[in-house]
């Protein structure tokens, strides 16, 4: 990936090997998230008639720190280098180390904040996430031996890599905010969400928005995507006017 505006490789803040991932695509309302991403200058991108829910758990350690995170993002058309890209846009992040949660917020300028997470990347996969005392969201396979027998539809190397938006905070800031590059790659598995057995459970909260919005948009999951050895990796924060100026900011 390359920094357009200085022709340049992108500077990668943070490399983090290892990282153990539970990963879950969903499908909701395309209406909603496009009423709701027009305040960003945003297009959700569209598949079958529907908006794209990409939710990442995953347990890490940086610089001698283990740690658990979990985030929530809508998937974004966004113009770069004169053709169509898949972006994310950021909605909310938790993690487990307070430290990090205070240095992703201070310092990048993401949506962070402390939470108790829990990620098992081995069959059967799960994930949630708490909040002083609450658990507003929490998916899991079916714990049974058909769950821990389930073959793949994909096996191999494969991952996502592309800009990442993230929220403004005031109305003058629409469109003007900030956004980092993120890369994730490593041997992936994946797995249909099967409705009947797989379990899903998303409660509104009054820690974070992220889960009453994906109640409001009917998010419903398809797919597991799970990496038991990945690299994750950011770039450092960006103007977003200066990284992606085909994306208009009225």
């Amino acid at each position: 990936m390359v920094d357009t505006q200085r022709n340049k490789p992108i500077k990668w803040a943070a490399k983090l090997a290892h990282v153990r991932e539970v990963s879950l695509r969903g499908v909701a309302d395309l209406g909603y998230w496009k009423e709701r991403l027009a305040r960003e200058c945003l297009v959700p991108d569209e598949k079958d008639g529907h908006a794209q829910i990409l939710i990442i758990a995953g347990d890490l350690k940086f610089k001698g720190i283990r740690f658990r995170e979990l985030s929530f993002c809508v998937l974004v058309d966004i113009e770069r280098d004169g053709s169509q890209q898949e972006g994310a846009y950021l909605l909310q992040a938790f993690s487990t180390s307070r430290l990090l949660s205070f240095c992703e917020r201070v310092f990048f300028s993401t949506p962070y904040r402390h939470g108790h997470v829990r990620v098992s990347a081995s069959l059967p996969a799960s994930a949630e996430v708490g909040v002083d005392g609450d658990c507003p969201f929490k998916v899991a396979m079916a714990d049974n031996d058909a769950s821990v027998a389930r073959e793949p539809s994909h096996d191999g190397v494969d991952g996502w890599e592309g800009p990442v938006i993230l929220p403004t905070t005031r109305p003058s800031q629409r469109g003007k905010g900030k956004m980092f590059f993120a890369r994730v790659e490593g041997r992936t598995r994946t797995y249909p969400f099967h409705a009947a057995n797989d379990a899903i459970a998303i409660r509104p909260s009054p820690h974070s928005e992220v889960f009453q919005a994906l109640i409001d948009s009917h998010f419903v999951a398809t797919e597991w995507i799970l990496r038991e050895d990945a690299l994750h990796a950011k770039s450092k924060t960006y103007s977003r006017a200066k990284m992606l100026p085909n994306i208009p900011t009225e």
